[in-house]
């Protein structure tokens, strides 16, 4: 059995997790309790041709980052200061490097080369934050701090993702993984552990979409694996 995420209901028309006020007769569901906030989601009917995700490549060493790691309000500078009694002359060179510039005074804002980095900004001062190994940050709505499965996001230009912590059939800490052996089957981590699930009758885990669907519709189903659901 599968439950859905906190807040959320099963919607029998549309056979996926939708919030109580999208599904006829669950409009109550919060009663006096105060409903999360409402993000902004695609349709609930599933797609034609639905986008597939690619996981981002690791970062590579980079200068910037390298700095950045220090402090969010350190700025490196390097002065050389070269004089010359005789005739006065002053040589001076310096070297700084920028730090990440809040849009608004108050808000959550994405990194915009990392996915998975975002911003507290408070008074116009940044304060850097970094999602659970897994998941990327959330940048639809900047009143809200939120990270979210990466087959959620649309991280565009950002490309860069945190190193792995890798666990036993965890290839990152946290998010949802297929399982080698059965593509009816797939791996929950959650801090590093996992908890297998299995797909309902007749439909298969896609990855790159994070839900289960008609076999016919996730690449390369059942070719070289074991179809078992133990």
């Amino acid at each position: 059995m599968l439950n859905c995420n906190e807040g959320l209901v099963y919607n029998p028309t549309t056979k996926s997790c939708a919030r109580p006020d999208e599904v006829p007769g669950c409009e109550d569901f919060y009663g006096s309790r105060s409903p999360p906030p409402k993000a902004q989601r695609k349709p609930a009917r599933e797609p034609i041709e639905p986008e597939e995700y690619e996981e981002p490549p690791t970062p590579k060493p980079r200068r910037r980052i390298l700095y950045r790691w220090f402090s969010t309000y350190l700025e490196l500078s390097l002065v050389l200061f070269l004089e010359n009694g005789k005739n006065g002359t002053v040589l001076c060179c310096q070297m700084a490097f920028a730090e990440f510039k809040c849009p608004n005074k108050s808000g959550y804002y994405a990194d915009p080369e990392q996915c998975d980095l975002y911003y507290e900004c408070r008074n116009g001062v940044p304060k850097e934050k970094l999602c659970k190994d897994g998941l990327v940050f959330n940048d639809q709505n900047p009143l809200y701090e939120r990270c979210d499965f990466p087959f959620v996001v649309n991280c565009g230009k950002r490309q860069y993702l945190q190193t792995p912590q890798p666990s036993t059939n965890c290839p990152r800490r946290n998010g949802l993984f297929a399982n080698p052996n059965s593509c009816t089957a797939f791996w929950q981590c959650r801090d590093g552990i996992a908890s297998k699930m299995n797909c309902q009758l007749g439909l298969a885990f896609n990855p790159k979409m994070g839900t289960c669907q008609w076999k016919d519709r996730v690449p390369d189903c059942g070719q070289g694996t074991t179809e078992s659901q133990e």
